[in-house]
């Protein structure tokens, strides 16, 4: 985590060498791990140095290459962040459509999974929202009753004090 706050902090800097460094110890980090979220983080990481450097050729390769450890992963916001770059650096060099077609294309598609996903997430958290304000709605009932209920042993206790003392 503090390899990536280093790269953020060195790329707000422009400050290519701290990119690289951030990059290559995530890099040296998935390989020792085997972690192939590690490495797409890391080709992020150095594509980004990449095009703080001005090799926005060499950043896109890098991009492809990241975008392909997220899509393995099933991880399609990292894939999406990815591609979107992807996308600017492409149009920034005036790309021709057909090259930019099948990655608008797979955008489009992660767009749908992850808009899928958040709605399928709301809906849920709403039904949870939902059923615990059932839940509290019954408690508060059931308190409700409750005190009825004390309510009307209090007055029946009073009743009965008073027709004994009446007596």
């Amino acid at each position: 985590v503090r390899t990536l706050v280093r790269q953020l902090r060195g790329r707000s800097l422009k400050d290519v060498p701290l990119q690289r460094e951030s990059g290559e110890r995530v890099l040296a980090l998935g390989r020792q791990l085997q972690n192939t979220q590690l490495y797409g983080m890391a080709e992020e990481v150095l594509a980004m140095a990449d095009v703080t450097e001005g090799k926005p050729l060499l950043a896109i390769e890098r991009l492809e290459r990241a975008r392909e450890y997220f899509a393995q992963l099933d991880l399609s916001r990292d894939e999406l962040r990815v591609a979107r770059s992807q996308v600017s650096l492409r149009l920034d060099l005036g790309s021709d459509r057909a090259s930019l077609s099948p990655l608008l294309r797979r955008m489009m598609a992660i767009e749908e999974i992850v808009g899928t996903s958040e709605r399928t997430q709301a809906a849920a958290d709403f039904e949870e929202r939902l059923r615990y304000a059932q839940s509290e709605a019954q408690v508060a009932q059931l308190q409700a009753e409750r005190d009825l209920a004390d309510e009307r042993e209090r007055r029946r206790i009073e009743a009965e004090r008073f027709s004994t003392f009446r007596r």
